[in-house]
């Protein structure tokens, strides 16, 4: 498996020790963890709940809860679930923010692994894991999302196997875009432990931009045309144009040479 820019490439090495030989168990306990969904009803949640599972064998998504996902995003139910089964985490990460994809592949993605490290691996499926996001939707707006998981490690290697959690859309709680890392663990000798890191997305006008902001922003600073860019990524010079218009307010700028400028 070959690494993208959207997944973190730890994730990419624990599935590549994984993907040639999983454990024999492996495939058991996936069916069995879909047929008795969802098993991660033990989470302090919030409402409206979704529910999900993912394989870092394949970095898959295996399972999301019907007729939430598509209202949580704010696209077809069907169109979604197609989309997180076909493509997976990269589709997972792809709509991530991405100052804040940033932080979660490069700081909790690491600290995850730190706490877990010292944890028996026996125990390690008892943490539970809590971060938050911005996320696009299908109407090009920026949505905020709480993810609360576990992870089910390999038994011999310690390598995470399965996930499972859940994801709350905070949206209308959340005032600012402060990421939140927490990890909790309760252990019967020392009792409740718990772990918070607080980040904060990098004050930059191009982390307001979305990937596709982004991507015809880079295009107009390369010179091209409303008309040009709409051939290139298969869109309406209108939609290239309502791009344009976002891109220069959320970058302050009134002309392509300053655009590039800040690119």
């Amino acid at each position: 498996m070959k690494p993208s820019d959207n997944i973190p490439s730890n994730l990419f090495h624990f599935s590549n020790q994984l993907l040639g030989s999983p454990p024999e168990y492996y495939e058991s306990l996936l069916k069995n963890l879909l047929e008795r969904h969802p098993v991660v009803k033990s989470f302090n949640s919030l409402d409206p709940m979704a529910y999900y599972i993912f394989s870092y064998v394949d970095l898959g998504i295996k399972f999301l809860t019907p007729n939430i996902f598509g209202k949580l995003f704010r696209v077809p139910e069907d169109e979604i679930q197609e989309k997180f089964r076909e493509f997976g985490m990269n589709y997972t990460f792809s709509i991530i923010h991405p100052a804040d994809r940033k932080i979660l592949t490069e700081d909790c993605f690491h600290w995850a692994e730190v706490i877990a490290k010292d944890i028996p691996i026996a125990l390690r499926d008892k943490v539970r894991y809590t971060n938050n996001y911005r996320a696009m939707r299908g109407d090009g707006t920026y949505g905020k999302y709480l993810s609360q998981f576990c992870v089910i490690p390999d038994r011999e290697t310690g390598y995470p196997l399965i996930g499972l959690g859940t994801l709350t859309d905070i949206t209308d709680q959340k005032t600012d875009n402060k990421i939140i890392f927490k990890a909790e663990f309760y252990d019967e000798l020392s009792g409740h432990k718990e772990f918070i890191k607080v980040f904060v997305p990098a004050d930059n006008p191009i982390s307001n931009l979305s990937e596709r902001e982004l991507e015809i922003a880079k295009l107009i600073a390369q010179g091209h045309s409303s008309e040009e860019i709409a051939t290139k990524l298969f869109i309406s010079p209108f939609t290239v144009k309502a791009h344009k218009r976002n891109i220069f307010e959320k970058m302050n700028v009134h002309k392509a040479t300053e655009l590039a400028s800040k690119l």
